[in-house]
Order: C-alpha cells, then structure tokens, then sequence
C-alpha cells in the first residue's frame, strides 16, 4: 500500500483475509478453479456445476465476505451462479471464463493478443493475430465486445446444470 497499490489479491483462507483487512489492506480474493491450489484427480476443470460445488463456492464468498474482502475473482465457474453471487454478495466480482454478470470481465493478455499456442482455454478469445503491429488494437477490440456484450459468448461460458437464485446461496 505504501508503493501505491490500491488493493492486493490473495489467494488465501478466509483468517488471513481477515488480518488483511483488519490492518486496512482491500483484499481481492479467489473462488471457484484456484489453479495456484488445485491439486487431485480434478485438475484444472470448470466447477460449480453441482449443487454440492456451488455450496462450496457460495461458502467460501460469504466466508471472504464476513472476512472483509473488497472483491472475489470468480473462476471457470457457470455465468448462472457468477450472476448470482454477484447479485448477493455485495462485493465486487471479477469474471474469468465465469460469463457476463460480474463486476469486471478479466482476460489473460496472452489470450487477448492471440499468443496462445496449443490449447486455448474455452472461455480465452484472440482479438489480433501473433504478431499484429499493434496489441493496443488488440486491448481496444477486446474492450468494445466486452462493453457490447459480445465478450464473452455463449461459446466462453460454463453453463450450470442446476437453477441456481440468489436467496438460496445467501438466506436471510
């Protein structure tokens, strides 16, 4: 904070969030995918996609919430239950490959200008080709098509199998 930084971004359990917080530190945190953390059979994969997942999901936002955090990076999970914990949780939620209802729509740069070779992750899209002139093109379309809704499509969101609304992740 003394360098300048508005806030800090941890990937860590709700206690440590909370002696951030409490010393005056907004902290960002991680649900859904966390790949600094996953580990198992698992792997990196889309989760919350059953009910017992998205409790574990909702669990860990409410236990950031009553912990402080500022805002929650919500990861590969489905755009239904991103949409709703952003309606819920009352704290600023940052979409990666969770779909168009949260706060902020985040993009790996690689991704944006198009350096992904190999496997390119379902919710990743290139707006320019490797090596165009000018990534600052590429930052611009990305963020027209997020404006206009454009980005992400359908094609880049996880879809929920289950019907998922905001008073039952957080009953009054």
């Amino acid at each position: 904070m003394v360098c300048g930084a508005q806030s800090i971004y941890c990937v860590s359990r709700p206690h440590v969030i909370e002696h951030l917080t409490r010393r005056g530190i907004p902290v960002f945190c991680h649900a859904g995918l966390v790949p600094q953390i996953c580990t198992g059979a698992g792997g990196l994969r889309a989760v919350g996609k059953t009910r017992v997942e998205a409790d574990r999901i909702c669990q860990s936002v409410a236990d950031f919430v009553d912990a402080g955090a500022v805002g929650v990076y919500l990861h590969l999970i489905p755009e239904k239950l991103a949409g709703a914990i952003t309606a819920a949780a009352g704290l600023t939620t940052v979409s990666v490959g969770a779909g168009r209802d949260c706060d902020v729509i985040w993009a790996h740069a690689d991704d944006v200008l198009g350096c992904n070779t190999g496997h390119v992750p379902r919710h990743a899209r290139s707006f320019c080709n490797i090596g165009a002139p000018e990534a600052s093109e590429c930052f611009r379309r990305y963020s027209r098509n997020v404006e206009l809704g454009l980005y992400p499509g359908a094609e880049h969101t996880i879809k929920s199998v289950l019907p998922v609304w905001p008073d039952q992740l957080w009953p009054d």
